[in-house]
């Protein structure tokens, strides 16, 4: 079968996901989720502060539910959103509570009561901003780095024969109506290596 380039991008996909790529990536935006939440809490006077905030909030939407229809408004009393500005050591930022960047639409937007606030360059959370920085950049650059490998390692080839005369375990990353040819091994090893393959080996 011809390899065309969504193929190839299929095989590429397949290759990222078998490397754990996009659990890394998953578990990088959660560990963002708590960041988040831990920096809100704290500029909210700690967990006691938050705490009073949410109930003082409580309160207010049973005294407005209690009012006459019409005397409300529709603008909301209180700020809440899905994002806050927040000047992280001179650095300013928006994170999200969602522990996304920008608006993906991958994942639902979580709103929370908030305010824009400001971390000394030395407060613990600033310090794990820049680790989740400094992770985010290092998975970015392996996610590349992998992903022109397995680019590098198609180019010229047209054929799913082709591929596995030269790579016989990149059959475990084919689309599944490609038939899938178990030939003679070569010099790959360092490219299964960063993949993950074959899959029986980490079984082993």
């Amino acid at each position: 079968m011809r390899l065309t380039n969504e193929i190839k991008l299929q095989i590429i996909k397949a290759a990222a996901v078998k490397a754990g790529i996009p659990a890394e990536e998953e578990a990088l935006r959660l560990r963002r989720v708590d960041w988040a939440e831990a920096v809100r809490v704290d500029s909210l006077g700690g967990k006691e502060g938050a705490e009073a905030v949410d109930k003082a909030i409580e309160q207010i939407k049973a005294i407005t539910k209690a009012l006459p229809e019409g005397v409300t408004t529709g603008y909301q009393p209180i700020n809440v959103d899905s994002d806050f500005y927040l000047n992280c050591g001179g650095i300013s930022i928006r994170p999200r509570f969602n522990g996304t960047f920008g608006y993906d639409s991958c994942h639902e937007a979580v709103r929370k009561p908030c305010r824009s606030c400001k971390l000394a360059a030395d407060h613990p959370l600033a310090i794990e901003f820049h680790q989740l920085e400094q992770d985010a950049k290092s998975l970015k650059e392996k996610r590349e780095h992998i992903e022109n490998s397995v680019a590098a390692a198609m180019s010229g080839i047209n054929t799913d024969n082709q591929l596995l005369k030269v790579w016989p375990e990149a059959a475990e990353l084919m689309p599944k109506e490609i038939k899938k040819v178990q030939l003679p091994a070569v010099q790959t090893a360092d490219l299964n290596a960063l993949i993950g393959l074959p899959s029986d080996k980490d079984a082993a």
